[in-house]
């Protein structure tokens, strides 16, 4: 089976939650520890043996762009000033500006209609994965996005990741039911987005939300168009999922990692803290610190 190396990134969102922040930085930009979102996104899958990225933006995403290419003047500086290890990972940076290939979404329609928009890009591919810019994972094993690459391989059908998720959370997931095949994966029976939990399928009396990352085909395109918008007005994936599952099988893995879901400013200091905790530098003034903030709270 033909190595999936392509990924697409949605990333054209407003970042409303983050306002008045992302009215000049977008939401994918945002330094967590000591890089932008979605450069941890990127790092995790080049892990997992990804090449080339296909970024899905909007207006005012441009700092995207910039990013992820060469700063030669940059550079120059750090040369000048012997600041070799930065110098090192500015230019690692720049060494994968023609790894990436950037498309407007003209208006903000949902994350199914962000993904339609990478069609041209990704058509010729036998399959790719879908990376939300917003979503980074832990895994002190195989990273998340190679474990789907790998059920990919064995199972060659779509696949979702997923996890569990809590009763007070399910109506900000897309659920799905599960029919086990082994102990991580299987088919999905049914796509229900943001539920609620009275509505929602379980699997053994727990819930489990789609997690972000996803191996799909072409085939997928073909529902996108056809699917009307449903939840607020947008094009869901959820959905043409769902219409693409009455053609062919749909499985779902169940990650064996940490996500961490940069959906606010909470999860956004959450996530610099857990990831910051692993760093030997820095945990030991962390740990100061909050022994500090315990003491005068």
């Amino acid at each position: 089976m033909p190595e999936i190396k392509t990924a697409v990134i949605p990333a054209a969102g407003f970042g409303v939650r983050f306002l008045p922040a992302t009215m000049e930085v977008p939401k994918e930009m945002l330094c967590v520890v000591d890089r932008p979102i979605i450069h941890h996104v990127v790092d995790e899958a080049m892990k997992s043996g990804i090449e080339n990225f296909i970024v899905i933006g909007g207006r005012g995403k441009e700092s995207l762009t910039r990013y992820f290419n060469i700063h030669p003047e940059l550079e120059q500086h750090l040369e000048r000033k012997n600041n070799t290890e930065e110098l090192k990972n500015v230019k690692a940076i720049g060494d994968l500006s023609d790894r990436f290939t950037f498309v407007t979404q003209k208006e903000p329609k949902g994350l199914g209609h962000a993904i339609s928009c990478a069609k041209k890009a990704v058509q010729n591919e036998s399959a790719f994965t879908v990376l939300l810019g917003d979503t980074i994972y832990s895994s002190d094993n195989i990273p998340v996005t190679k474990q789907c690459i790998e059920a990919f391989k064995k199972y060659g059908k779509p696949i979702i990741a997923v996890e569990k998720v809590k009763k007070d959370d399910v109506n900000r997931y897309g659920i799905v039911g599960m029919e086990p095949i082994t102990g991580s994966i299987g088919k999905v029976t049914k796509f229900v987005e943001k539920p609620s939990p009275e509505t929602a399928p379980t699997f053994n009396g727990e819930f489990y939300g789609i997690t972000g990352t996803y191996i799909l085909t072409p085939s997928i395109f073909e529902h996108l168009e056809k699917v009307q918008p449903g939840t607020g007005g947008e094009i869901q994936l959820t959905d043409a999922l769902a219409e693409l599952s009455k053609q062919t099988d749909i499985y779902y893995l169940i990650i064996d990692g940490e996500r961490f879901d940069v959906s606010n400013p909470t999860e956004l200091v959450k996530v610099s803290l857990r990831l910051a905790m692993k760093d030997k530098k820095m945990r030991s003034e962390i740990l100061n610190l909050l022994s500090d903030l315990k003491l005068t709270s």
